[in-house]
């Protein structure tokens, strides 16, 4: 709330302004607060700031991204989210049908109770986080002492043979092949021990190699990238360098990059891991995420 002093002194400032902008033969001693050339410079610098970052952002009708895209962030929606736009309506209208029959005709339920809320994925809701393996090995567990108990009490009835109970899975996975449901994968180091261990010679100054071959992810993960800040600046002076440096010593250079394919194994390892945001890039001018 402004306060009266406040108030009046705004008003009688409103009326000079007002009397001398229709008054022809007023003197013109009262200037309007944004024609000031501080507060057109600082309107200038805004206006600029806003076609930059439009620019920046693009026109989001010419992408060639089918996911549906956050104008905004640049970020891709998930297949979940997606659903759930969709169906957002529906599932509107199917609950004002239902709270009119239950509420309003049948009188089921009373017009006091809370309604329950929609948990629908968005962009900004995140996902339930799964349970920790740790948890579930508990769970395991209890499962086992659950089993165990009961056999041990048929035992006391019946005449059962341990050994070829053993001899049989208690689990609706078997452990060596599973985790939790879930395909059991090893360890890229554990394939050091099939290795042979490597000669202790030197090799030659420069080697010239037939073809090198170098794992995308982990040479981005390699390079530095504190002394750019862009994506056109981090593939010019740091990733293309790097490449060309390496063509002097071979004929040829191979960059290799993880796909991951609908209905394949790895498509397990993508859902432990977790799904990460995409996020589409526009221009070769936008900043490198953090």
């Amino acid at each position: 709330m402004v306060s009266s002093p406040e108030f009046a002194r705004l008003l009688g400032e409103f009326q000079a302004h007002y009397l001398v902008e229709n008054d022809p033969n007023a003197e013109k001693s009262l200037k309007h607060p944004e024609s000031g050339i501080s507060a057109q410079k600082t309107y200038q610098t805004q206006v600029l700031n806003l076609t930059d970052a439009m620019k920046a952002l693009g026109n989001p009708f010419q992408g060639d991204v089918e996911e549906l895209v956050n104008i905004a962030t640049g970020d891709c929606a998930s297949e979940e989210v997606v659903n759930a736009l969709k169906s957002i309506e529906s599932v509107g209208q199917n609950q004002y049908k239902n709270f009119v029959k239950t509420v309003i005709e049948d009188r089921t339920v009373s017009i006091h109770d809370t309604i329950k809320k929609n948990f629908l994925p968005l962009f900004k809701r995140q996902k339930p986080k799964p349970k920790t393996k740790s948890k579930q090995q508990v769970s395991a567990l209890r499962s086992d002492c659950n089993l165990f108990s009961r056999l041990y009490i048929a035992t006391q009835h019946r005449s059962g043979d341990l050994d070829e109970f053993f001899m049989h899975e208690n689990q609706p996975y078997p452990p060596s092949l599973s985790e939790f449901g879930k395909l059991r994968f090893g360890k890229k180091s554990d394939l050091l021990t099939c290795v042979k261990p490597a000669s202790t010679k030197q090799p030659d100054p420069s080697p010239l190699y037939d073809c090198k071959i170098f794992d995308g992810a982990a040479v981005v993960h390699a390079l530095p990238s504190t002394t750019v800040s862009t994506f056109d600046s981090y593939a010019g002076n740091v990733f293309i360098p790097f490449i060309l440096n390496h063509l002097h010593s071979s004929k040829r250079v191979d960059i290799v990059w993880d796909t991951y394919k609908a209905n394949s194994i790895k498509d397990s390892t993508r859902e432990k891991r977790g799904k990460c945001q995409r996020r589409k890039v526009p221009t070769r001018k936008n900043s490198l995420p953090s």
